[in-house]
């Protein structure tokens, strides 16, 4: 299974140090110091994308959503373009509100879920790689797809799968 990831700050980056010993893991950022591969690489060579942007806070304290979202239409543009189209999983790690990655659903061609990040970022690294519980919510089959990936890494930890609205219920409320 290949993985990609397009953002590389702290939660980005968690990721991938957590995952590149058990798969061939791609990067993306516009910083690309941070980067081991174009965005055309890692949208056409990933069955799994991680999504890991900002979603900075409005001033009415909504998130906005729109660099996670244009992102995403970027992946779904980019494999459009294929000569083999793909259709890569998207799993939003970003805080959105409930009924965002629904929304996105049923405006895209790709299968989009969510799976809340629980770390901190000065221990972003540690808390990825010592999660107690992992949570994927969206439409199946993804959500097992998602689920055998994260089992590889993670035998032992309850991997608990739901519903989108759901997931993202809970990365707020733990917030």
């Amino acid at each position: 299974m290949n993985i990609g990831i397009i953002g590389q700050g702290f939660v980005g980056s968690a990721v991938r140090e957590g995952l590149n010993n058990f798969y061939k893991v791609r990067t993306f950022d516009l910083d690309s110091e941070k980067c081991n591969s174009t965005h055309k690489e890692v949208c056409l060579n990933s069955d799994i994308i991680f999504v890991c942007l900002p979603t900075p806070m409005r001033l009415t304290g909504e998130c906005d959503t729109r660099i996670l979202e244009l992102a995403i239409s970027q992946i779904e543009e980019e494999c459009k373009k294929a000569y083999d189209p793909k259709n890569p999983i998207v799993i939003i790690k970003s805080t959105v509100p409930p009924g965002t990655t629904a929304r996105i659903n049923k405006e895209s061609n790709l299968s989009v879920c969510f799976s809340p990040e629980f770390l901190t970022e000065a221990n972003s690294f540690n808390d990825f790689k010592n999660q107690t519980r992992i949570i994927v919510g969206g439409p199946r089959p993804a959500t097992g797809k998602i689920k055998q990936m994260f089992r590889k890494v993670f035998p032992e930890i309850p991997i608990i799968k739901t519903g989108s609205n759901t997931a993202e219920t809970v990365k707020y409320f733990t917030n």
